[in-house]
């Protein structure tokens, strides 16, 4: 292993998001709300006309979105059951890595489960806090 090696982080709106408020949580408000519905709304309005209000239901009873009082908007994408809210929330904020890709091998899957909650965490985190002071 090499000691003299660095690591610039590059976030590109992947993982450290301005809204994020817990590990999967997100708080969204004032234009960012407004921007979050309307991104909804233009979603809804893709599909045909008899499908809008199935659609628009799925979205509001969504346990993945909670409209909170004075109008912010709290986001939990690893609670989204509609797929349609990945896209609007990605439109509407850019939470392009709020949640797994669509579609990834199930190698990879295993690993970023294992670095979650996996038996070798603990050691992994150690090692990183290491290299990145």
């Amino acid at each position: 292993m090499r000691e003299d090696l660095t690591v610039t982080g590059i976030d590109n709106d992947q993982c450290f998001t301005g809204y994020r408020t817990g590990a999967q949580t997100y708080v969204i408000k004032d234009r960012y709300a407004e921007r979050f519905l309307e991104a909804r709304e233009e979603t809804i309005a893709k599909y045909p006309a008899y499908m809008r209000d199935v659609v628009r239901k799925r979205f509001e009873a969504d346990p993945g979105v909670t409209i909170l009082p004075g109008g912010s908007i709290r986001l939990e994408p690893t609670l989204f059951k509609s797929q349609e809210l990945h896209y609007a929330t990605r439109q509407a904020v850019g939470m392009h890595g709020a949640s797994m890709p669509d579609f990834i091998d199930a190698e990879l899957f295993d690993s970023l489960v294992a670095l979650k909650a996996g038996p070798g965490r603990e050691a992994y985190l150690a090692d990183l806090s290491r290299r990145l002071p």
